[in-house]
């Protein structure tokens, strides 16, 4: 992706957490920002506060949007934000402005870089938008606005169809200063018990119930699980699993490296009957440190794992697949260290925010 503003760009997220799609959006902010654009993100924040006002010096516009228990309420709050945005863009753009619309989600602001004429771009993550008619709302949305459409990946372009819409795959990749840091523990197996790490958002379509139905059934491995939510909210979930003394459940944090240099092995569990990923970050984080992946067998995750080459692509609903796997790479030297070697060799140079921007 190239950019060449002259005005300005708002940059636009819904809700900007640690998870993967506002990380996204810093390093293409980022990359904005060294072209010299001017930048007004604008999102909404809750605790704790997410990639998109941590590491980014730019100008930050709350959205009034948060998430409720009811799933009315958060509704409600969603088009209220797509209302102030729709009015703030409204007032805000001139003409040699762009808009960065990052997901589906905020339609206010495609629709007021539509009615304003300024060149508007859709960086699309998802395709498990629910309910149903909600997402072809939003596709429809991007299809009457979007000047442009990037897709994170090869099968999230293949869901759509903007036959008059310019579209681009471009796969994310990872800050240089994360490859950096991980450099130094590529080819170093990790000290003490054998570690499965996950870093997941607080939903059950994310299979973190599967997980904690994995760490009972090995209980001489070490499991770490890291939540995209709050302390409280973690802790919750802990007692609402009744987690056993080998399974360690930590709050959202900036900082993971301490996590990956303790992991063998990283997994993905999300359950392919209710949410497809669509590229999945944690791929990118545990190839960068050398580390083996299990993650679903459809989406964006088969386009980064070769089963057997430097992971397995299982469904996390198929424990006895899942649980020969875990046995494989905690029992089998051989076949770990290929792996690591595989994913030194080759997984590298493709995903390096340098590399990929060179």
């Amino acid at each position: 992706m190239k950019y060449n503003h002259w005005g300005r760009t708002y940059a636009v997220h819904l809700l900007n957490d640690f998870s993967g799609s506002p990380l996204v959006l810093r390093e293409v902010l980022r990359d904005m920002q060294k072209m010299g654009n001017r930048i007004t993100v604008l999102t909404s924040t809750e605790k704790p506060t997410g990639f998109l006002t941590h590491g980014l010096q730019v100008h930050v516009a709350r959205i009034p949007y948060g998430w409720s228990p009811s799933k009315a309420v958060t509704f409600m709050r969603y088009l209220w934000s797509q209302l102030f945005t729709f009015f703030f863009l409204l007032r805000s753009l001139n003409r040699n402005d762009s808009v960065y619309v990052n997901t589906l989600l905020p339609f206010g602001a495609m629709l007021a870089g539509k009615l304003k004429r300024v060149q508007v771009t859709v960086h699309i993550h998802e395709v498990s938008l629910r309910p149903l008619w909600l997402q072809r709302f939003l596709v429809f949305m991007a299809k009457s606005c979007a000047s442009e459409v990037v897709f994170v990946s090869q099968y999230t372009a293949s869901r759509f169809r903007f036959s008059k819409t310019p579209t681009s795959v471009v796969r994310n990749t990872l800050p240089d200063e994360f490859w950096d840091k991980a450099t130094q523990h590529r080819f170093t197996r990790p000290q003490g018990k054998f570690t499965v790490l996950m870093l997941a958002s607080l939903k059950a379509y994310k299979g973190i119930y599967e997980y904690a139905g994995l760490s009972r059934r090995f209980p001489g491995i070490r499991f770490l699980l890291v939540l995209n939510a709050g302390l409280n909210e973690a802790e919750k979930f802990k007692w609402q699993v009744n987690a056993p003394a080998n399974l360690e459940i930590h709050p959202a944090t900036s900082d993971t490296h301490w996590f990956y240099s303790q992991a063998h092995v990283v997994v993905n569990l999300s359950r392919p009957d209710q949410w497809i990923e669509t590229f999945g970050m944690t791929i990118l984080e545990a190839f960068a440190y050398g580390r083996p992946v299990i993650a679903p067998p459809v989406g964006g995750p088969s386009e980064l794992v070769t089963h057997g080459v430097n992971g397995f692509l299982i469904d996390s609903r198929n424990a006895g697949a899942l649980d020969a796997a875990i046995k494989k790479l905690w029992l089998r030297n051989d076949l770990y260290h290929d792996m690591v070697r595989h994913i030194c060799n080759e997984s590298y140079p493709h995903f390096s925010h340098t590399a990929h921007a060179g």
